[in-house]
């Protein structure tokens, strides 16, 4: 991005109100406060000018969506340079039968506010090339703009490959392993998903289990279960001993380890779940255990002395 003159305001004073007989002044004080304020615009070309992926600027005018700004990944991408860019409408820069599609989005991304997501087709140096584009609303003082970013569909298609391979692995492990394990939603504590080893344990098929809260197997109170949660979610603890009443009430103290987990870009809470009754009731009572951590008795010293 070309660096304004820092200049031109003292010169236009200069300029407007010079009689000729003293040249008009601007105070250093009044100059540097004035440096510190860049028009709107230019803080958006920075932030586009400095970004590693394809990005624009779009404005509204009378005549239409016109770019007024582009980013060195998006001069690549079109062969357009941020001076062949400015002004031209998007007929120019996509091709005619590409345009319309790109202009509809940007009319629902002014008017909704919001963020928008589409995949359309533009023609860039001569090649037609499908695109995932992001249009973001940015109200101005004066104008309104829209920055547009062009996201390669090969590296979204790779990613998202990638992922449903991890959560297709994820899935083959939670469904066969020997342990209990439960999948929970750490908002509103919902049982997302139980493994087969889980529903033998509680005694529940998966529609019954799935159509509970956490709260409502562990038998301590609600909040004190929100409040675990969250802490298991903020990663502040992991290992909890738990309470758990199964389907026929029978009250069983389970060990949980806890962690959050995402899968598919949603956050989960991922439990594994082992029974601890027969440990717990088989413990020493504190009582004992106090006693039985004391000194052994006096002997005289081998030495003599």
């Amino acid at each position: 991005m070309k660096q304004h003159d820092q200049n031109f305001l003292l010169k236009r004073i200069t300029k407007k109100k010079n009689t000729g007989a003293q040249a008009a002044t601007m105070t250093p004080k009044v100059k540097k406060g004035w440096r510190r304020r860049p028009a709107e615009a230019d803080y958006l070309e920075m932030m586009v000018e400095y970004n590693s992926e394809a990005m624009a600027l779009l404005l509204k005018t009378t005549a239409g969506w016109v770019y007024c700004h582009n980013n060195w990944e998006h001069e690549k991408l079109t062969g357009y340079s941020q001076k062949a860019i400015r002004n031209q409408p998007l007929k120019t820069v996509l091709g005619e039968a590409y345009f319309k599609v790109y202009e509809k989005n940007a009319d629902d991304c002014l008017k909704s506010g919001k963020t928008i997501l589409f995949k359309a087709k533009a023609c860039w140096n001569g090649q037609i090339r499908e695109r995932m584009c992001r249009m973001t609303p940015v109200s101005g003082a004066t104008q309104d703009y829209i920055v547009v970013t062009e996201l390669n569909t090969t590296v979204i298609k790779d990613w998202m490959a990638k992922n449903h391979l991890a959560t297709t692995r994820f899935d083959a492990m939670f469904q066969t392993h020997t342990a209990t394990m439960l999948l929970i939603e750490p908002v509103s504590g919902r049982i997302v998903e139980a493994n087969p080893a889980a529903l033998a344990f509680y005694g529940y098929s998966l529609e019954e289990i799935t159509a509970m809260t956490i709260d409502q197997i562990n038998t301590l109170s609600k909040a004190a279960v929100d409040a675990l949660r969250h802490q298991a979610l903020a990663g502040q603890q992991r290992y909890f001993l738990f309470p758990h009443r199964l389907k026929n009430g029978e009250i069983r103290m389970v060990d949980v380890h806890s962690s959050p987990l995402e899968l598919d870009g949603q956050p989960y809470l991922f439990s594994v779940i082992t029974d601890a009754t027969e440990r717990e009731q088989n413990a020493v009572p504190p009582f004992i255990r106090k006693r039985s951590v004391t000194k052994p008795p006096w002997r005289p010293s081998m030495t003599g002395s």
